[in-house]
């Protein structure tokens, strides 16, 4: 959820959820287990989570949940461990998303876009 903007983060995640469902057309949601008893969410995560599940089930899409600890299980087993070797494990298996793979980031950097002079912290 970093990176809304808002008083309704819940809201604004499902509407970016419903516009990527609309644009890929899915038949198929793979969700976090919120109830799972080892889910470390907080409340507004796990609301997110469910509601973006409500939106696929309205949509006719089957839902899967499968709890955090299983998914971590399964990627270590292919050794990945970061988000971007994870990403290139899933383009694998789906080579559809291949695509939008985006490039590996510097180690050490969060992006490589510039922040707006207005936002840029000046140290001295």
């Amino acid at each position: 959820m970093k990176g809304l903007a808002g008083s309704n983060k819940v809201k604004d995640c499902v509407l970016k959820v419903g516009t990527l469902m609309h644009l890929l057309q899915p038949s198929l949601l793979v969700i976090e287990d919120v109830h799972h008893v080892s889910c470390p969410r907080w409340p507004e995560a796990r609301s997110a989570i469910d509601a973006v599940a409500k939106l696929g089930k309205a949509r006719g899409m089957k839902l899967v949940r499968v709890p955090r600890a299983q998914v971590e299980e399964r990627f270590a087993r292919a050794k990945a461990y970061k988000k971007h070797d994870i990403a290139v494990v899933v383009a694998r298996l789906l080579p559809e998303l291949g695509q939008r793979l985006p490039a590996r980031r510097a180690c050490g950097r969060a992006s490589t876009t510039q922040w707006p002079s207005s936002r840029r912290r000046h140290w001295r």
